[in-house]
């Protein structure tokens, strides 16, 4: 006799067919994780969180933190990945993952700073959109909204971006010249700031970051020997002293030794390349002898506000730093202090405080800037003093980059410092 089904067989072998197609279903289906603050992930075979040892290295480590870490990282989109090509992504502050069971991925974390966030982006516009994450990097439009300063005319107003402050805090280092894996302390520059050109756009300026020396400027044009301690020095015009030529247009300095043999013997042509014409300016201002005021420095220095003053133009690939380049390097609280009270000390402050101590641009010996004024011009030695173009000082050329230059690598410091190539 044939058994008969029930109603209720029907149904339970409904129900076990669906679940058998569920189950097959579920098994071919991914696995959507996401990791938040709240969830643990330490010793998690699933994942693992990869954490920038020092920002802008590139160096990670794997965390140990039994929570996702968010707090002073950002989500690295490029190198996050998992191991059998899942997909894995960053939304509200949480971690996204579709993934197969027997996946592994690992979440890449930078360390939230310039350096990080700018890596493998255009330089300048990274730098100057995100310099609030730069404590060291002070916007100049006049509003003066950071610590130390209330006094918002101080500032040069000319909306440039400058490193202001001591050696400690400062890291500008960019190494220029060359590719190794070690940079040597004859390719290291720094920047000075980031300055709109003409046509509106950034252009980070750099100063070669210690003296040059006769490798790197040559032998002939303003060349003039060395002094007593047998440190290389240069004239502005002639190795004789002519002081019948103060133009930089007419200073050999210029022609033969910085535009010369430097940018076309000494730079490699592909460095060369990662350098941007300028109009450099020297300003026959008297007024500039006795100014106090780093604004009104900048002022007549490079934009002539006196109207009657002479400003002389040249356009060429390498220069010297300007007189307020060297004062807006210093920390912001001493702006409103004069440079200059003879013993190479600032005016109306403690009579310890030096630009030693304050200004990271600090030269090591007394130093040529881009000012000749009726046969006078402008030198450091720790404070400013001036004397006649026929003095010989020493030279740390200067020189503004390309809008179109992107950063590699690096976190700025002389140890690992930035890495930069044409985009």
């Amino acid at each position: 006799m044939k058994p008969k089904f029930s109603f209720l067989n029907i149904i339970l072998i409904i129900w076990l067919l669906l679940n058998i197609i569920i189950i097959i279903y579920q098994g071919n289906r991914p696995i959507v994780k996401i990791i938040s603050n709240e969830e643990k992930v330490k010793n998690n075979n699933f994942i693992s969180m990869m954490l920038e040892s020092e920002a802008g290295t590139g160096m990670y480590e794997e965390s140990k933190d039994a929570s996702f870490v968010q707090e002073g990282y950002v989500f690295n989109a490029k190198l996050s990945k998992c191991e059998n090509g899942s997909k894995i992504s960053f939304e509200d502050g949480k971690v996204k993952v579709i993934a197969d069971k027997s996946d592994k991925c690992y979440v890449y974390l930078d360390k939230d700073n310039i350096a990080s966030l700018c890596r493998g982006q255009n330089m300048s516009e990274c730098f100057t959109q995100n310099y609030q994450k730069d404590s060291a990097l002070i916007y100049h439009d006049g509003k003066a909204d950071y610590d130390g300063m209330e006094n918002y005319e101080l500032e040069a107003e000319d909306l440039s971006y400058r490193y202001t402050g001591t050696n400690d805090v400062v890291n500008n280092y960019v190494c220029f010249n060359s590719n190794d894996e070690v940079c040597l302390e004859d390719n290291l520059y720094r920047i000075i700031g980031f300055f709109q050109n003409e046509e509106g756009n950034y252009e980070a300026k750099l100063i070669k970051a210690t003296e040059a020396s006769t490798k790197h400027l040559g032998t002939n044009g303003a060349y003039c020997g060395t002094d007593d301690n047998n440190t290389i020095r240069y004239c502005w015009n002639t190795s004789n002293g002519d002081a019948s030529k103060p133009l930089w247009a007419e200073s050999n300095l210029n022609n033969i030794n910085l535009n010369g043999y430097y940018l076309n013997s000494y730079l490699n042509s592909i460095w060369q390349n990662y350098i941007n014409s300028h109009k450099w300016i020297t300003a026959n201002n008297s007024n500039l002898l006795d100014e106090k005021h780093p604004s009104r420095l900048n002022a007549r220095e490079l934009y002539n506000i006196d109207n009657n003053k002479e400003i002389a133009t040249v356009d060429a690939k390498i220069g010297l730093m300007y007189i307020s380049d060297y004062f807006y390097a210093a920390e912001n609280k001493y702006w409103n202090s004069c440079g200059n009270d003879g013993e190479g000390h600032l005016c109306n402050v403690d009579p310890n405080i030096t630009f030693r101590n304050i200004d990271w641009l600090y030269p090591k010996y007394w130093e040529l800037v881009m000012y000749p004024q009726q046969g006078v011009l402008f030198a450091f030695g720790g404070y400013i003093i001036y004397d006649k173009v026929s003095y010989i000082y020493t030279v740390r050329p200067a020189f503004y980059l390309k809008p179109t230059i992107n950063l590699i690598s690096g976190n700025g410091t002389k140890e690992k410092p930035y890495r930069i190539a044409m985009n």
